[in-house]
């Protein structure tokens, strides 16, 4: 629990999400030192250490408006990544999110898993309306994974993202409850 404010157990067939310790901070740092920083954000990048970046998560805790849960594989407890959702907006009814994976634990879907996860938590436990995410032109694997979770491409913020001496752009995506509810009833 952090700040008052607890999320619910969310568990998956393979993963489950839960709140990510002071001890693991700096290895969702690692990743996202190793994954080309570059590639996740089009904001100028931050560099942290592992202290540093420990003392950031104290400060951001998990409330109704933003959380940031590690995605944890069912059985050994073992973390694989990072999903959060930020700047939720009650009175709309929208939310954005994000996600990080180990790069070792790629390609096995437990980022897909993981935001099925948290859009069930977001509608159902929240009451969202709409929950989006923003995403580079050049990162096909983001892409793959909204759109096999049947999130819209809502538009294009062009040459929006430096990266490797390049503009490029971005892509916004989202998905509405009643869209989510029908998927999930297939």
């Amino acid at each position: 629990m952090n700040g008052g404010y607890e999320i619910p157990a969310l568990a998956g067939e393979r993963v489950a999400l839960r709140p990510i310790a002071e001890a693991e901070a700096a290895l969702v740092n690692q990743w996202t030192q190793e994954s080309d920083i570059l590639t996740q954000t089009c904001r100028p990048p931050v560099f942290r250490s592992a202290e540093e970046a420990a003392e950031q998560r104290k400060d951001r805790e998990s409330s109704p408006t933003q959380a940031a849960l590690g995605i944890v594989l069912r059985g050994t407890g073992t973390l694989v990544g990072q999903v959060r959702y930020f700047d939720l907006n009650f009175r709309n009814r929208s939310v954005e999110i994000g996600y990080v994976v180990a790069p070792s634990a790629r390609g096995k879907a437990f980022g897909r898993e993981a935001v099925a996860l948290l859009l069930d938590f977001l509608f159902g436990g929240l009451g969202m309306n709409k929950v989006h995410a923003q995403t580079a032109s050049f990162n096909g694997s983001s892409i793959k994974l909204l759109e096999s979770l049947g999130f819209e491409r809502d538009a294009v913020l062009r040459e929006h993202h430096l990266y490797q001496g390049r503009l490029h752009d971005d892509f916004v995506y989202s998905i509405l409850a009643r869209d989510w509810q029908v998927r999930r009833a297939r």
